[in-house]
C-alpha cells in the first residue's frame, strides 16, 4: 500500500452491512443498491479497484452476469475479482440426483445454484 489509505468500496445488500461500514470511515464506503447497474450512485470509477468481491451472493443476483460485467468494469488492470459462493459441481462426480436436490432446497431461500456460474467464471 505505500503507507496510502485505503478505501473499501461495495454493494451491499441490506441495511445491516451498510451499518458495519459506517464503523470504518475513511477506509469503508458501503453503497446499498444494485450490482448490475453500472451508473449505482456512490460507485467509484470505473478502472479504479484493486479487488471486486461477491461473497454469498453470486447465486442471489438474478442478472449476475450483468453484475460480473460491472465488478470487472471497476478492476483497474492487474485488478482481481474474488468470488466466494455455493455451486454444484457435476464435473467432479456429484450425482445428479444430489445436484437437483441441492437446487431445490436453496432456491427455497432464493439462492440459485448452477455450474453455469463455475463455468463463466473461468473463461
Amino acid at each position: 500500500m505505500n503507507g496510502g489509505a485505503m478505501l473499501l468500496s461495495g454493494l451491499m445488500m441490506d441495511k445491516i452491512a451498510e451499518e458495519r461500514s459506517k464503523k470504518w470511515p475513511g477506509v469503508v464506503k458501503a453503497v446499498l443498491g444494485d450490482a448490475c447497474n453500472q451508473n449505482e450512485e456512490g460507485l467509484p470509477p470505473a478502472g479504479t479497484c484493486d479487488l471486486v468481491t461477491f461473497s454469498y451472493s453470486l447465486v442471489m443476483i438474478p442478472n449476475w452476469k450483468d453484475a460480473i460485467s460491472n465488478a470487472l468494469r471497476l478492476l483497474r488492470p492487474g485488478g482481481k475479482l474474488c468470488v466466494c459462493d455455493f455451486t454444484v459441481l457435476p464435473q467432479k462426480g456429484q450425482w445428479t440426483v444430489m445436484q437437483e436436490m441441492w437446487k431445490k432446497i436453496f432456491a427455497m431461500d432464493h439462492v440459485h445454484l448452477s455450474d453455469e456460474h463455475l463455468k463463466y467464471l473461468k473463461v
